[in-house]
């Protein structure tokens, strides 16, 4: 027992918390040192300087390219074969057709002429099937037709347009012109009632013998006149002929009055040259007036 009011005193415990090395380590780790500047400079890697210059230059190169992007034009293989094929209708060859594939796809890309005719030639095959089917169902339609020939390396084709739409009604290669297959090509167009077309010989005799050939079946008449562009150029020559025979007969009359200038200037007898240079421009005046004749019944026919 203590004594009355004495304290009681405990000691402080100096016992040390166990503590393990492996936590001990990981609770003193070290911070990381940042590298120095001048360290990565030296590191074997670009600068900084050349990371912005290179980032720079490639904003640059991907700046161009969507540039020349938006000027480029999307040319698949279907688009290439819809260009052979409107290309050949527009009347250029194939080596045109290719040459222009070339220079549009480049040389390694662009298809050969070979391949280009197997293109055109599918597109007219499949073009036939669907005309095939028009020509039954338009037929009634086609009332004038504007008819001629156009000649491939001496080989004819026999044409038909409808002047107001401008369809090609017809179009008939051929190795042998006659009347005879023009005949048979028009008497399908049992609907025409006015053709138009030139003076050439096949082709009036194709016309003749199918307006034969309606008449004694009981049809409707097929009228025929000649077309306006070899009326006109045929009215153009005789134009022509009648001017230089004007021009001809003014300077016979120039002649004729020089000369009549000269006799008198020389003081010698002019009767001669005056009746010379009358005559001269009696015939002048003469075919004169017949060439404005002729040119104003073309004006007239021509409805100016």
């Amino acid at each position: 027992m203590l004594p009355l009011g004495s304290r009681a005193t405990t000691a402080p415990s100096r016992a040390k918390p166990k503590r393990s090395i492996a936590a001990a380590r990981a609770s003193t780790t070290m911070p990381k040192r940042s590298m120095p500047p001048w360290a990565a400079e030296h590191s074997g890697g670009p600068s900084r300087e050349e990371l912005i210059q290179e980032n720079q230059a490639l904003r640059e190169e991907n700046t161009q390219l969507w540039n020349w992007l938006s000027l480029t034009i999307e040319f698949p293989l279907v688009k290439q074969h819809e260009f052979s094929a409107v290309a050949l209708a527009m009347g250029l060859s194939l080596t045109q057709i290719a040459v222009l594939l070339a220079l549009l796809l480049g040389a390694k890309a662009a298809p050969a002429r070979s391949t280009v005719h197997r293109w055109v030639q599918a597109a007219g095959v499949a073009a036939g099937k669907v005309l095939t089917r028009l020509d039954a169902q338009c037929k009634a339609l086609v009332l004038v037709g504007c008819l001629d020939e156009i000649f491939f390396h001496g080989r004819a084709v026999l044409v038909g347009v409808e002047p107001a739409s401008m369809v090609w009604f017809l179009g008939k290669k051929v190795s042998v012109l006659r009347g005879s297959i023009w005949a048979e090509q028009l008497r399908a167009w049992d609907a025409l009632q006015h053709v138009i077309a030139d003076a050439g010989k096949p082709l009036q005799t194709g016309i003749a013998q199918a307006q034969e050939q309606r008449r004694r079946q009981g049809q409707d008449s097929l009228d025929s006149t000649l077309d306006a562009f070899h009326t006109k150029h045929e009215a153009g020559q005789a134009l022509t002929i009648d001017w230089n025979a004007v021009e001809r007969d003014w300077e016979a009359f120039d002649k004729a009055e020089n000369q009549l200038r000269r006799a008198r200037r020389a003081g010698i007898h002019s009767g001669p040259a005056a009746g010379t240079a009358s005559r001269a421009w009696t015939k002048m005046v003469k075919s004169f007036a017949h060439y404005e004749t002729i040119e104003a019944a073309w004006e007239q026919a021509e409805g100016r």
